[in-house]
């Protein structure tokens, strides 16, 4: 039997965490703890925590001293959970209540699993093209690789041998360093696909609107796991040039969406972020530099 530890994350969002923590309550597989990582709320998180602690015995509150932002958050929670399987969350988001027993059906069915993830309510009726278990580097190039999007949500189960590899999360990537971390995991290990609707998304908050500098740092992802994925020289530098391909796109494509959209004002700072879109990022180079 595997224990199993859920990390919640929250900032700001009281009435989210609250529905959260609601549909936990009523899983029908026991979970070994739950902690609540609380950003530094400004509102009133610190009530609604204190309250489903004193709920649940299972729940432990843990309130940061200052906002550190979602991956040290994140690493904080990481090194108080003490499960064999690991279900990160986040605020706002509401569970089915199988969602934690078809997680440990799923590792307990794959020894060579070393993520799960699931479908959400409004997407799990779209062919999404993913098998059950994908090899990781199958998982990667098919559905990272040329990509400027993860399939990956934030929420998902992972082994606490694989976190234990590959910790920390990069704060690099801000509110993305998730998705870096899902892309590291395909490195040495399956992945698992439950395509049946276990969440509803609070898909909403600062973090989802579109900027110049935000697709540029989530592209930097990409560049960097494409550096980690492809072994081979000649062949990194031909998947390299195919993604920065992708990026030019992307640019085309967001400014034509200034101009439809009328957004004068990003459009001429696009024209100022255009050589960036356009050349080899940095962090490129920082790989071969032994940097990462």
């Amino acid at each position: 039997m595997s224990t199993i530890s859920v990390i919640l994350v929250t900032y700001a969002r009281s009435e989210g965490l609250d529905a959260t923590m609601a549909s936990l309550e009523k899983q029908t597989y026991p979970v070994d703890e739950i902690i609540i990582c609380d950003d530094y709320s400004p509102d009133n998180t610190k009530e609604i925590g204190r309250r489903w602690e004193k709920r649940m015995p299972n729940v432990k509150y843990v309130r940061n001293d200052a906002n550190m932002g979602m991956p040290a958050n994140l690493n904080n929670g990481m090194q108080l959970a003490t499960g064999d399987l690991i279900i990160n969350l986040h605020d706002g988001d509401t569970y089915s209540p199988e969602m934690v027993e078809r997680v440990h059906i799923a590792f307990q069915q794959e020894p060579d699993v070393g993520l799960v993830f699931w479908a959400a309510v409004d997407n799990w009726q779209e062919k999404r093209g993913i098998a059950t278990v994908t090899p990781g580097r199958q998982f990667f190039l098919k559905h990272f690789f040329l990509s400027t999007s993860s399939k990956i949500w934030g929420t998902t189960a992972v082994r606490r041998e694989v976190y234990n590899e590959l910790m920390p999360f990069n704060d690099r990537f801000g509110a993305w360093a998730d998705i870096d971390m899902w892309m590291r995991v395909c490195l040495e290990w399956d992945i698992y696909y439950i395509s049946d609707p276990l969440m509803d998304l609070y898909d909403a908050g600062p973090f989802r609107k579109w900027n110049w500098d935000k697709a540029l740092n989530i592209q930097d992802m990409f560049f960097l796991n494409i550096c980690r994925h492809f072994d081979c020289a000649k062949a990194r530098r031909g998947a390299l040039k195919k993604q920065l391909n992708i990026r030019r796109k992307q640019w085309l494509r967001f400014m034509f969406g200034r101009i439809r959209h009328r957004q004068f004002g990003s459009l001429f700072k696009g024209l100022q972020y255009m050589p960036r879109y356009f050349h080899m990022p940095a962090i490129v180079d920082e790989f071969e530099a032994g940097e990462f």
